[in-house]
This record gives structure tokens, sequence and C-alpha cells, in this order.
């Protein structure tokens, strides 16, 4: 006997139980984390590491651009320096001028 024009539906399999989440860790409030780091800001000399970061290759220069927007940044802020380098900042030498 041959099926009729409707697709015949297979019963659905019982979904397995979820397993219980792990509690999280409570968050260090912000004044036992202590400052963050200063922003970087155009003139300042700064060590940065270059991509690929796990070789560690380091370069020292002057910062022309800073490209991440954030205050804060947990790898480290990536900036452009005046030869033309990207990378992130591992370092903060010095302060450029104020202007």
């Amino acid at each position: 006997m041959k099926q009729e024009a409707g697709k015949r539906r297979r019963p659905r399999r019982p979904r397995k139980p979820r397993k219980p989440r792990k509690p999280r860790k409570p968050r260090t409030p912000p004044a036992q984390r202590g400052p963050p780091p200063p922003q970087p800001k155009v003139g300042d000399t700064v060590v940065i590491i270059i991509k690929p970061y796990k070789n560690n290759v380091t370069v020292r220069g002057i910062v022309k651009r800073v490209l991440t927007r954030r205050k804060y940044h947990s790898r480290g802020h990536k900036v452009e320096l005046r030869n033309g380098t990207i990378g992130r900042i591992v370092k903060l030498v010095s302060r450029g001028s104020a202007n």
C-alpha cells in the first residue's frame, strides 16, 4: 500500500537532560583591581608587540594613531607607530608633548 500525499512524521526523540551550570566566580570590585593602565595618546613613546604575538617581536616607537577606542583593553591597546608598524602596546615608555 502506498502512503498518501502527506509525509509520515517520525516520532521525536526525548531530549538529553542539560548539565547543571557551574556557578560563576564573583567579579572583583573595581576598587580592588587597582587603577586602569594609562591610555596611549598621539606622541607617546611606546613598546609594541607585532603579529604573530607568539614570536614576541617588540618594536619601540612614537604613536601616530590609536586604533583601539575603548578606555581599557585586556590584551593592550592597538596603535600605529610613525614608521607605519601596527601592534599592541606592551609598555608605555614616556608621555609625548601636551600638544
